[in-house]
């Protein structure tokens, strides 16, 4: 009723120009003189309406002659009354399986008077029959059931409020959040006269990893119901069972400690992750330098620790030389990327030999003169000479290379000779024997060389000499220059 009391307040809240607008004759003056007919009411006098509902109707009248006023007569008036300015007649909501009218058929019955201001009056049979109220519609829900593993089943449960009297046709759509097979789309559940149904989605089992999601059920709207404003959608959880694919482990290297000539530098070559299971990985190992490393490529295993050590052994030599640097590289394999920001390593390797005293004389190696195969003294000398004499010792080391003369056919040659030049003396010899029946062609003459490979004592200035072989033929020949 409350909703009746403010409509009524607005209604007493008009102001008289709205009134008078509307009915002008409520305000205007009394018809006087004439018949003693009373005013014409030109409302129905029969009215059909619904049970359980208020029935306001307004008294529509002639122009009354002074004040207008309206009784009731009859078994029903107590269900009824006037508000406003007389003339809102309201019929209270009354009950259609428990009629409380007089007769108790459901139909309301009064006399309605309408008299003027001239005493005159007209009386009106008013009834007012009552029907069946339609049935509320009822309203449709869903709710979720427990959260699923792919290749489950997914349960909703749509009810309706009140319980249909038969069968309701209800309109559900079926989605999904992500990719689990479910067949999506419109579907019409039939909810039973107990009120609910079960709605399955089953979802498929796949053998992609891939996030977990959800498929929900919501209710459309449809004939003969309701949806419920705050549960017209549901939503199951289904949850991924596959496994993530292998992650391909990323190889880096990383250096050690920079080591001195003669020590070994170390390498950590990493997987990440771990391998789960030993993994080869190919590195190849290089030099900055001449310190005798062990370089090119070569097969680290990686153990599923997830790194492993790599040892690159140096050389110390008796050489000075500038320092260095031996590094390893991880080269592309199965079974692993390459780090791209640690790709390559490099430890320093730092000369430990003194550098050649700045004072020590120069020594160079001078060409021997030409021999005739055959003949005496049957050898070519070589003379190694210092710039100037020396303190001490100083031992040159030399070999001997062809040239167009052949080792061991046309002379005897040297790989590793020395010669001492002793203390206070500037000069050494090499010899170097030539065979006595070389080879028989048409050279007039044939070289060979003596070249100087180090110098404990002296510093190497001409390194290398030419030794001259005449083939005997041409000796005895009339064009032979000699």
């Amino acid at each position: 009723m409350a909703g009746t009391e403010r409509f009524y307040t607005e209604i007493f809240a008009a102001d008289k120009l709205a009134i008078k607008q509307a009915r002008p004759w409520v305000f205007a003056p009394p018809i006087s003189g004439g018949d003693c007919n009373g005013p014409t009411l030109y409302t129905p006098a029969e009215h059909t309406l619904p049970a359980n509902e208020i029935h306001v109707v307004v008294l529509e009248y002639s122009r009354p002659r002074g004040k207008i006023s309206f009784t009731f007569a009859g078994p029903d008036t107590q269900h009824f009354k006037l508000y406003g300015f007389s003339d809102l007649l309201v019929f209270e909501a009354q009950d259609f399986d428990a009629p409380a009218d007089a007769d108790g058929d459901g139909v309301y019955e009064f006399e309605l008077t309408v008299t003027d201001g001239d005493s005159c009056s007209t009386k009106i049979p008013m009834r007012f029959t009552v029907t069946e109220a339609a049935p509320t519609p009822p309203e449709v829900s869903v709710t979720a059931g427990a959260g699923v593993t792919e290749g489950g089943d997914a349960q909703f449960t749509v009810s309706a409020s009140p319980a249909p009297p038969e069968p309701l046709s209800v309109s559900v759509s079926v989605g999904q959040s992500g990719d689990f097979g479910a067949s999506t789309g419109s579907r019409t559940v039939t909810v039973p006269t107990s009120g609910s149904a079960t709605v399955t989605v089953s979802t498929t089992d796949d053998s992609a990893d891939e996030p977990d999601g959800s498929v929900s059920v919501s209710v459309n709207a449809g004939s003969g119901y309701t949806v419920s404003g705050t549960q017209w959608s549901a939503s199951v959880s289904v949850a991924d069972d596959d496994d993530p694919p292998p992650v391909v482990p990323e190889v880096s290297v990383t250096a050690g400690s920079g080591v001195t000539e003669g020590g070994s530098a170390f390498f950590t070559v990493a997987a990440s992750p771990a391998p789960p299971e030993p993994l080869s990985v190919s590195v190849s190992v290089g030099q900055s330098g001449d310190f005798g490393a062990s370089t090119g490529s070569r097969t680290v295993t990686v153990p599923t620790s997830g790194s492993a050590t790599v040892t690159v052994s140096t050389t110390d030599d008796s050489a000075d030389e500038p320092d260095g640097s031996v590094s390893v590289s991880v080269n592309a394999g199965s079974g692993y990327t390459v780090s791209s920001t640690q790709r390559s390593a490099s430890v320093n390797v730092a000369d430990n030999d003194d550098p050649p005293p700045t004072d020590l004389p120069e020594v160079s190696v001078t060409d021997a003169s030409p021999i005739v195969e055959g003949e005496s003294p049957y050898f070519l000398e070589f003379s190694v000479t210092l710039s100037e004499a020396s303190e001490r010792d100083v031992t040159v080391s030399y070999e001997t290379r062809e040239g167009t003369a052949t080792d061991h056919v046309d002379y005897r040659g040297q790989r590793d000779g020395r010669v001492v030049i002793n203390a206070g003396l500037l000069k050494g010899t090499v010899i170097v024997h030539v065979n006595h029946a070389g080879r028989l062609d048409d050279a007039r003459e044939e070289t060979m060389y003596v070249v100087l490979t180090a110098a404990d004592g002296a510093v190497i200035a001409d390194d290398t000499a030419t030794g001259t072989i005449i083939d005997a033929d041409w000796v005895d020949r009339a064009d032979w220059p000699g």
